[in-house]
């Protein structure tokens, strides 16, 4: 493993998984390891990058992660732009050395990192793919990102700059955009209409729910507060005669739904037909993808970030 590719600008130690403040992260001890040591043959991707790659671990950067995971289905030309994806694991190309590209400071800047990763238990502890834990370009897009921003636990929501639309903007250098949904019930057809004109022309989207005591109650639908979802698509579909817009979502754990109308096990979605059902591309399973009436959307949400590309 010594003739492979060692960062010492970004090493695997304590400063790079916390920076200054140790206290940071996993109560367990970490063990560096790279993707050779934890699976039998480790692949960068596999069957192409989707948004179900990606499923946040014990940090807190869903806005990372909800913004990278709807690049990769949004606007798949960027993302690869972004993540090239002709590296790999198999010799003789593989050297332990890996390369990402994002928008900082008004330039594309390349950053290269070794493939050493935080894990604990033979599993990694940040960003991975829980369905194909043998897919590693989620874990390395993440340490790249960590690595610029100083260490992974800069990468902690909440701090200053951590937003949804700053992760668009790095992934994509579009032009951000910024829509306040707070004190709205209900969503305009002319709100609707422009979202999914942005959709169409596959500008980057997501959407945050605030935290705070006043939001706790959002917890009982399936939705989590102080939280991050991609946005994956708009649709009108009509059922009992009656037009109705929806919003698909996704949230960065991978796991947990929207329980109301038009959720997976929901009336609405039992009454559809299999025609639609498929046009939907619907499955029931606890994949953290979910269909929304856009009205309850709109009353749920407090901000939806976009990028234009």
């Amino acid at each position: 493993m010594s003739n492979y590719f060692y960062d010492t600008t970004f090493p695997p130690n304590y400063r790079s998984a916390y920076g200054r403040d140790f206290k940071r992260g996993v109560d367990a001890p970490i063990e560096w390891k790279r993707p050779s040591e934890l699976v039998w043959q480790p692949e960068f991707v596999v069957d192409g990058a989707t948004s179900h790659d990606m499923d946040q671990g014990a940090l807190g950067n869903c806005w990372f992660i909800a913004a990278a995971a709807a690049l990769a289905t949004q606007h798949p030309d960027q993302f690869k732009r972004v993540v090239p994806l002709n590296q790999t694991f198999r010799p003789p190309q593989y050297t332990g050395k890996f390369v990402f590209y994002f928008w900082w400071q008004g330039t594309w800047r390349q950053v290269e990192i070794d493939d050493y990763l935080p894990t604990n238990n033979g599993r990694p502890i940040y960003c991975r793919n829980v369905r194909r834990p043998d897919e590693f370009w989620p874990c390395l897009l993440e340490k790249a990102y960590a690595k610029l921003n100083g260490s992974y636990a800069a990468l902690e929501g909440g701090l200053e700059g951590k937003t949804l639309d700053q992760a668009l903007v790095a992934l994509t250098g579009g032009n951000p955009e910024v829509l306040n949904l707070r004190g709205q019930t209900r969503g305009s057809p002319e709100l609707f209409e422009r979202l999914y004109s942005y959709n169409q022309r596959k500008d980057v989207m997501g959407a945050v729910i605030y935290g705070g005591a006043a939001r706790a109650s959002h917890v009982l639908n399936g939705l989590i507060s102080g939280h991050a979802y991609s946005i994956t698509g708009f649709r009108q579909v009509e059922l009992f005669g009656r037009k109705v817009n929806l919003v698909r979502l996704r949230n960065p754990w991978g796991r947990g739904e929207w329980q109301g109308a038009w959720s997976d096990n929901s009336q609405e979605m039992n009454a559809m037909s299999m025609d639609l059902k498929r046009a939907l591309l619907f499955e029931i399973k606890d994949d953290g993808e979910f269909w929304m009436n856009f009205d309850d959307f709109i009353a749920m949400f407090d901000e939806i970030a976009i990028c234009h590309l």
